[in-house]
Parts: C-alpha cells; structure tokens; sequence
C-alpha cells in the first residue's frame, strides 16, 4: 500500500475531525475560550479596526 495515500488519509480525517471536536468540547468551554478561532481569523482578515488586514491585499 502507498504511504502517501495513508498519510494524506490521516490527514484528512484529523482535519475534518478537528471541528467536530471543537463543536463537541464546546459545551464545556467557556465562550470566550469558544468563540477564540473565530475571533482571531476575523482579526486576521479585517484588522482590528475592520479596515485592513488580510483583505486589503484583494482590494
């Protein structure tokens, strides 16, 4: 069997995994703790102040 294919498998399902879990530990985490990824890839995206940040570059 190709390695490749096994370990691009894996990799797959830890990525689709990844959100089931954070959905699923989410009940028990606090909002903030919760809510962090969301934040931080707004924050990325738009800047802190909404204008800039990633989506600068495409105009």
């Amino acid at each position: 069997m190709n390695r490749g294919i096994i370990c691009c498998g894996c990799f797959f399902a830890a990525l689709l995994g990844f959100p089931i879990l954070w959905g699923m530990i989410g009940v028990v985490l606090p909002e903030k703790v919760f809510c962090f990824p969301f934040w931080l890839t707004s924050v990325v995206w738009n800047g802190e102040d909404g204008n800039g940040g990633i989506s600068r570059l495409w105009g």
